[in-house]
């Protein structure tokens, strides 16, 4: 399932800063939704489906501190009931980071099309399995956004990213 304005409003709640950077623009997929719209039991609002969110997030510092970080994520979530999103990190810069499950700007998938420019971003390493083997109905922005908020919390000293 797509994600949805809705959806993401729902979580401000617990993430107080989330919002919609991106939705989808493609002629195709367009039409489609308004199809979805019109087959639909009860009315949808038509909006385009969110493919790209902004959300900040406190974890650690990593490289063997426990020191609070926060971080600034874009997530792409246009394929969020396949895989999980790439998670790009806005802030703080490549070289302040220190947390082992970050790639580097410099390697191969760091370049945000959204923002147009690489970016560092997170390595899901094994997290990944864990998600494709969850069910599809559990595969949420909520639940991506919980795995996010576990690996910033910890380090995987296993992870090839740093």
């Amino acid at each position: 399932m797509p994600v949805t304005e809705a959806e993401v409003l729902a979580l401000r709640r617990d993430h107080p800063g989330i919002g919609v950077l991106a939705r989808e623009t493609r002629p195709t997929t367009l039409l489609m939704a308004r199809w979805r719209a019109l087959l639909a039991a009860q009315p949808l609002t038509g909006q385009p489906d969110v493919v790209a969110v902004t959300v900040g997030m406190r974890g650690i510092a990593g490289g063997g501190s426990w020191i609070r970080q926060d971080y600034g994520l874009v997530l792409d979530v246009s394929a969020l009931h396949r895989r999980l999103p790439t998670v790009w990190i806005t802030a703080p810069t490549d070289v302040q980071i220190r947390h082992v499950n970050i790639w580097r700007s410099a390697d191969d998938g760091a370049w945000c099309p959204w923002l147009g420019m690489r970016l560092p971003y997170v390595c899901w390493f094994t997290y990944a399995d864990a998600w494709s083997g969850a069910s599809p109905s559990n595969r949420t922005l909520g639940a991506a956004l919980e795995y996010v908020k576990q690996l910033l919390n910890t380090e995987n000293h296993d992870s090839p990213a740093r």
